[in-house]
């Protein structure tokens, strides 16, 4: 997650406040996972909780409903996101396990482990499968 000017924190700075939104975040920065655990569930780093408090600040109270992947690292991001709102995090099952494990864990696994996250995440945004 980021808040530079050419990223989200841009794009949320352009909405027109008055008409719904919806927001679709990844999670905000997480720790590095464990070279022989592709699926470890870690948890946000320091800067991580850091940008998506801020981002929360900067969305000014317009959530409305937040969902989060069972996932340590999603659901604290959401948490930070929401803040003070007194919105509950729904938790949504349908938004784990994602990327390249649905279809293939041990091709996924392989591939994490050639591209690591960035690399991974860059061929995702490219359309590769």
């Amino acid at each position: 997650m980021t808040t530079s000017d050419n990223g989200v924190g841009a794009t949320l700075a352009a909405l027109d406040r008055s008409r719904p939104f919806a927001l679709f975040l990844r999670h905000a920065e997480r720790a590095e996972l464990p070279p022989d655990d592709p699926y470890a569930d870690v948890d946000l780093t320091a800067a991580g909780v850091c940008a998506a408090d801020a981002m929360g600040c900067g969305l000014h109270g317009a959530l409305a409903w937040a969902a989060s992947s069972p996932f340590l690292r999603c659901r604290r991001t959401a948490l930070a996101l929401v803040g003070t709102l007194l919105l509950a995090v729904e938790d949504d099952t349908r938004l784990g396990r994602h990327g390249p494990w649905i279809i293939d864990p041990e091709g996924g696994a392989q591939r994490f482990a050639a591209l690591g996250h960035v690399g991974v995440v860059r061929s995702q945004i490219a359309g590769a499968r």
